[in-house]
């Protein structure tokens, strides 16, 4: 990117979620999203200072997006949920020498659950009596075990959080000023991707045997990718 810029070339390229910038963004997010006439398109965009230079982010959410990452999301906290059920139940089943121990073993157990369920857990004390069979009545117990008794709740309100989370995607580019480049246009241009990307797939395909043929000079090379195009489009005529 640095390169480009450096050359005034003129960029439209996804971000990578993995960034501590998309991360941070994203998770900020924005009180001034805008929408499209039709609705299914929300965005904001920043300029952010970074290294290679400065970049106009456009953060933006679909409704088919949102809707992908709801089932996905729905499908992992049903997953997590029976899976932390379950390691409540093994908790349950031991007993502890004292309180103390108890709250510890419940807070090292619960500590990496995700932060859409909420974990709530009571410690209960069961007496131990000398010898055997039924206690007495007046019988005093000479100590107790401790139980930890939890359950989880799936948290919706950070699960819509989340779903939210996932849906959004970044778009990036050089071209600062939106009146060169509105948003939406920068949308309509990264989506617009998936054209080119297709006929690249067809001069890549082996039957197409395009690595068998070499030439170097320039115009011989600007006559086969024109004959390239001619047979891709008569092949998806």
């Amino acid at each position: 990117m640095r390169q480009l810029n450096q050359a005034g070339v003129k960029w439209v390229s996804h971000v990578s979620e993995t960034l501590t910038e998309a991360k941070t963004l994203v998770q900020e997010g924005s009180q001034t999203w805008q929408h499209s006439e039709d609705g299914p398109v929300h965005w904001f965009s920043r300029h952010l200072e970074l290294p290679q230079g400065r970049e106009r982010w456009v953060v933006i959410c679909t409704l088919a997006s949102l809707q992908r990452a709801q089932q996905a999301v729905q499908r992992q906290v049903d997953k997590a949920k029976a899976k932390w059920e379950q390691a409540c139940w093994h908790l349950g089943n031991r007993r502890f020498a004292c309180e103390a121990d108890a709250r510890v073993a419940a807070e090292r157990e619960l500590k990496e659950k995700p932060a859409w369920l909420d974990s709530h857990s009571n410690l209960v004390a069961h007496p131990q009596y000398a010898g055997k069979g039924c206690p007495g009545k007046d019988a005093r117990p000479i100590s107790h075990r401790w139980q930890v008794v939890a359950t989880m709740s799936v948290n919706q309100e950070r699960v819509e959080q989340e779903a939210f989370r996932k849906a959004c995607w970044i778009v990036g580019t050089n071209v600062l000023e939106p009146t060169v480049l509105p948003d939406q246009h920068l949308i309509a241009t990264y989506k617009g991707q998936g054209s080119p990307e297709r006929r690249f797939r067809f001069l890549k395909d082996p039957l197409f045997l395009a690595s068998s043929v070499t030439v170097s000079k320039p115009e011989r090379i600007m006559a086969l990718s024109f004959i390239m195009v001619l047979c891709e489009a008569r092949s998806t005529a």
